[in-house]
């Protein structure tokens, strides 16, 4: 059986996604067990909020982090 490349990429990504989903699942279900009525967030948006590409903070240099640093011992707070 031959399938074209389209055909083929469309089924991994297909399941892919539910592999993904299927982690998500198990991961709400493990926080669902600490929730409670002002807490609960339903499957579904449990889900988008998990497949909602995450902001990322730029990472310090070596010499930001060292001037945080060196500030610190300057001026313990």
């Amino acid at each position: 059986m031959k399938l074209p490349i389209v055909n083929i990429t469309k089924l991994l990504i297909k399941a892919s996604e539910k592999k993904l989903e299927e982690i998500v699942w198990e991961r709400w279900l493990v926080d669902y067990q600490n929730m409670d009525d002002k807490t609960f967030v339903s499957f579904n948006n449990y889900l988008k909020k998990m497949k909602a590409p995450q902001e990322q903070s730029t990472p310090e240099t070596v010499a930001e982090t060292f001037n945080k640093l060196k500030s610190k011992v300057k001026n313990p707070e």
